[in-house]
């Protein structure tokens, strides 16, 4: 099989970081150390076309907690907003598909990138170890969230 036939239409381009907040008291994480994803959003969803492409933007808002087991007063609470931008080309798909790719694999490719930011940052600024959130079920979390995401022509 060759790889431009299992390429997909929808492409990432580029991400922003628009907020990163570390707060921490923990002195150092241990592997049995309390870990809680406290809140996960998506918003500010837009999706314009040209001739020949979509564009697509999305965000993502995540807020973590983990706190000493026994400890609940020592903690690093992490909250992170970033902004994700795809492209895929008009003669691969409706309208309505790449909305539906945005939200689905925009959502996965950012909270991706989320994890990987998380866990280099805070291995760079703590003694020892580093935060590593958990793979979420971007489908699950999709399908529970109170608001319909509506996105902005």
């Amino acid at each position: 099989m060759s790889f431009p036939s299992i390429e997909s239409d929808f492409q990432f381009l580029n991400h922003l970081v628009e907020e990163l907040s570390i707060k921490s008291s923990l002195s150092e994480l241990q592997d049995d150390d309390e870990r809680v994803i406290k809140d996960v959003d998506i918003y500010g969803l837009r999706a314009t076309s040209s001739e020949e492409h979509y564009l697509g933007e999305i965000g993502l808002s995540l807020q973590f907690a983990c706190s000493k087991k026994g400890h609940a007063e020592e903690e690093i609470v992490i909250e992170l907003k970033i902004i994700g931008r795809f492209i895929a080309s008009i003669e691969s798909m409706t309208t309505d598909d790449f909305k539906k790719m945005l939200l689905g694999n925009g959502t996965a490719t950012l909270y991706s990138i989320a994890r990987a930011i998380i866990s280099t940052t805070t291995a760079q600024c703590m003694s020892s170890g580093q935060v590593r959130i958990p793979m979420i079920n971007v489908l699950k979390f999709l399908a529970t969230t109170d608001d319909e995401p509506q996105i902005e022509e």
